[in-house]
């Protein structure tokens, strides 16, 4: 894996008056492609700090991307700082400056000349094409490392890094596109524990293991070069073996989404939720709106009706807890009638209320199938 560092610039970035949602999608995006993110730095609008913080990152990784400060304005200096720490100087470039006017006479302005700024470059250097705003990026190949400057707005981040940037990375480290990445959703242990499980397993194969809690799951990943997959076959089996029932889904799986398309045969859906406090009509309801389903949710208590069959045509399910205080879904569906009890893995209540809601909707799904 080659690693990268993400520099984010700005002081608004820093005194947290905006989220660095960039540096969530890059690191993404990177590790997609098979790289690995050491390190994730943000630095004020200050000429030291972000030398500081180059310096820091060329000696975590052979990439660095820089976010930001490539605008108009006194405070954009970030190419100044670049120019300076690869020691080349600053040149301009009058087909990014027609670029620029080109686009305020489309709109019907003239540029002022702050845009300038925005088109010099520590030349010679590789350019971006960014069609949504003036800043273009540039990309700077040194004899030790490459460092990239990306523009802060997402608007014109993203389309840059996939147009752009994509295919650079894909030329330059063609090899580790052989790179692929499993990932497993679990439910019922903690982070700790599923560490222990995995290490005990997977540990002798010497794969890169990852773990991403987002409640109620914990996600393990695992990256593994193409060419390893009938060595890692039967450590993936043993795994998934041992996990058991904790293992709810695998890779993009979404049980929501899975059992929103199930429930399409049904001309009716009917949901009782007793426990998790609009978890489940969270999870429930983006989908259902756009597959255009016929869904009712109450969390009105009530006796589940175990009694009758239901409705032709309809789906019917309840989480509640039973009198002995167990997590229970009942429900049904065509002939079926099911109810199952859900175990306690800890006592964090506001934690269980997202665990009994999603078991209860990986129950309802795996009923059907």
């Amino acid at each position: 894996m080659t690693d990268v560092a993400l520099v984010a610039i700005g002081t608004e970035v820093v005194s947290g008056q905006i989220t660095n949602t960039n540096g969530s999608y890059l690191a993404n995006f990177l590790t997609d492609q098979g790289f690995e993110v050491k390190c994730q730095v943000s630095v004020a609008d200050d000429d030291e700090q972000m030398f500081a913080a180059l310096t820091f990152a060329k000696a975590e990784a052979p990439l660095i991307i820089t976010i930001g400060g490539l605008g108009p304005t006194s405070d954009d200096f970030t190419r100044q700082t670049i120019a300076r720490f690869v020691n080349r100087d600053l040149t301009f470039d009058d087909e990014a400056w027609q670029d620029i006017v080109q686009r305020f006479e489309s709109l019907g302005f003239t540029p002022p000349p702050s845009n300038k700024s925005q088109c010099y470059f520590p030349k010679p250097c590789r350019l971006f094409e960014n069609h949504h705003g003036t800043a273009k990026g540039f990309l700077v190949e040194e004899e030790s490392f490459t460092l990239v400057a990306l523009p802060g707005p997402p608007r014109e981040l993203k389309p840059m890094v996939e147009e752009e940037l994509s295919p650079y990375l894909i030329e330059r480290f063609k090899p580790l596109r052989s790179l692929r990445l499993k990932r497993w959703h679990v439910m019922g242990h903690s982070e700790s524990k599923l560490g222990e499980i995995v290490h005990e397993i997977l540990g002798p194969t010497n794969l890169t293991v990852g773990y991403r809690p987002h409640r109620p799951y914990v996600e393990v990943k695992v990256w593994y070069e193409k060419e390893q997959l009938d060595q890692i076959r039967e450590p993936f089996k043993r795994l998934e073996s041992v996990l058991g029932d904790s293992l709810i889904c695998h890779d993009d799986e979404d049980i929501a989404q899975n059992l929103l398309t199930k429930w399409q045969s049904f001309s009716k859906v009917v949901i009782v939720d007793e426990i998790s406090e609009g978890y489940l009509n969270q999870r429930l309801l983006s989908g259902y709106s756009q597959k255009n389903l016929d869904v009712t949710t109450s969390s009105f208590p009530c006796p589940p009706p175990r009694h009758s069959k239901a409705p032709p045509g309809e789906f019917y399910g309840h989480l509640f807890f039973d009198s002995q205080g167990q997590a229970t879904t009942f429900f049904k569906f065509s002939q079926n009638v099911f109810e199952q009890s859900f175990p306690h893995p800890h006592k964090d209540t506001n934690r269980l209320k997202s665990y009994f809601g999603e078991l209860a909707l990986y129950s309802w799904l795996h009923a059907m199938d």
